[in-house]
């Protein structure tokens, strides 16, 4: 899903400048008709499904599902355009219709005077979308990077401060667990992927926090339940060799 001020942008520079007076306009008995044609073109784009329904109240209707790359965040957008009498104007209509984005709060209609305007909003939201991804393929990478990093880190002081851990992610963090001198209970914590850097700087003084609240008696109640299903086996340090 793009945010809503990228939304806004593209359907300004896609229908803000439109002289309403040039708006189309259909007969109503013509409208259901005209509307399944745009459809019927919008489809042949591997991207986009449309279809039409008729309201009661407001006439035939348009829906523009544009599909988007990947599984997060819900990537895809979806679009209503319908014949309506707005600000004193009969005509086409176009708005966003997507509900997670908008709340209870309306996004403003937009008027159409082109189909060609349409074109254009799908190619702007593809494009958009496709950049999106990319973007979030680089981050992933370097994340995975990261967390490699992470990991062989958390390896090399669990062997130096006996602690053992136990690490997952998911679309957008990193879930880490960590038991310190074997005990039962475990210290659980999220943070960004994008920190990942950052995170790797404190171990050391995480792990020294630790200590001395776990000498201290201190325990926290917080519980990884919803990670367990998806966490890797904990990492337990090497047993130390003893001195002859």
């Amino acid at each position: 899903m793009l945010p809503i001020t990228t939304i806004r942008k593209i359907m300004r520079e896609c229908f803000g400048d439109a002289d309403l007076s040039e708006i189309i306009s259909i007969k109503p008995n013509s409208q259901l008709k005209w509307l399944n044609s745009v459809g019927k073109r919008l489809n042949q784009n591997s991207r986009v499904e449309s279809g039409t329904w008729t309201d009661e109240d407001d006439g035939p209707h348009l829906s523009l599902y544009i599909k988007g790359v990947g599984r997060g965040r819900n990537p895809n957008e979806d679009f209503q355009l319908y014949f309506a009498t707005s600000e004193g104007v009969s005509g086409l209509w176009i708005v966003d219709a997507n509900r997670r984005r908008h709340g209870t709060t309306p996004n403003p209609k937009m008027p159409v005077v082109d189909v060609a305007q349409i074109d254009s909003l799908v190619e702007q939201i593809i494009a958009r979308q496709n950049k999106e991804h990319l973007r979030d393929q680089r981050k992933q990478k370097v994340a995975s990077l990261q967390q490699t990093g992470l990991t062989s880190r958390l390896k090399e002081l669990g062997q130096t401060h006996n602690f053992s851990f136990a690490i997952s992610e998911s679309v957008r963090e990193v879930r880490l667990s960590i038991r310190i001198r074997g005990r039962k209970r475990g210290f659980h914590f999220s943070f960004p992927k994008g920190k990942l850097k950052q995170v790797l700087d404190q171990v050391p003084d995480l792990i020294h926090t630790l200590e001395n609240l776990q000498r201290l008696g201190v325990n926290f109640r917080s519980e990884n339940k919803r990670w367990k299903a998806k966490q890797g086996d904990w990492i337990e340090p090497a047993a130390s060799k003893s001195k002859p």
